[in-house]
């Protein structure tokens, strides 16, 4: 039976977790939209102003927070960058990216002050479990899990999004979560690190002509 029969003879819907929820759902749950249940977390005003006007009535359900997700209950700064996919809780790291040639999307404009949360603080999730939970916080990923530590451990699938190195300072690293993912007796099921981003200045061209891996997205 395929995924969408299953769905339609059943009347089941998939609660889905989104953390991070700048741009949306990608593409590939569109055929699913009817069936989810789409609860999504994102700080940036900007972004949170266009998900809640391009979202409306594509899901079955669908409850937006405007706030970010932590390891602390309280207020912290959110780093509004060039690019708004690039704002962060964390500061980017400039020494480091100043190397490449997309650096300028992660030039800090502004910082705004933002409410945060844990996630097992939340009124509205208690007693909820999510099917899928995709986390994309730009190196905070951790803490967002430390402050939610039984939603990771129950959901079916993760998607996570991590770097390989620290784009922003005090960044949760790849190997770091993929650590806490086996402990919680995760398996990765998938990964794409087909983000090479070739560096500014270089004295030669690399045989494969593939610039360097900075981040990938990980399923698991």
């Amino acid at each position: 039976m395929s995924v969408l029969k299953y769905f339609k003879e059943f009347k089941n819907s998939i609660n889905f977790l989104d953390i991070g929820a700048s741009g949306g759902p990608e593409a590939k749950w569109k055929n699913l939209f009817e069936y989810i249940s789409y609860t999504a977390f994102e700080p940036n005003k900007e972004s949170f102003e266009k998900i809640q006007t391009e979202l409306k009535g594509k899901f079955n359900k669908l409850h937006l927070f405007d706030f970010a997700l932590s390891d602390f209950n309280g207020d912290a700064p959110l780093f509004i960058t060039s690019s708004e996919y690039c704002c962060s809780m964390l500061k980017p790291n400039e020494k480091w990216l100043s190397r490449f040639e997309f650096r300028k999307l992660f030039e800090v404009q502004g910082k705004t002050t933002v409410c945060v949360r844990r996630l097992d603080s939340l009124n509205d999730l208690h007693n909820q479990n999510f099917d899928i939970i995709k986390i994309d916080v730009q190196g905070a990923e951790l803490k967002v899990m430390n402050g939610g530590l039984n939603f990771f451990k129950q959901a079916f699938l993760i998607e996570t999004e991590s770097g390989f190195t620290e784009n922003y300072i005090g960044e949760s690293r790849f190997d770091q979560i993929a650590t806490r993912m086996i402990e919680n007796n995760y398996l990765l099921f998938d990964l794409n690190y087909n983000h090479r981003i070739p560096r500014s200045s270089f004295p030669f061209q690399h045989s494969t002509n593939n610039a360097q891996p900075l981040w990938c997205e990980a399923t698991w």
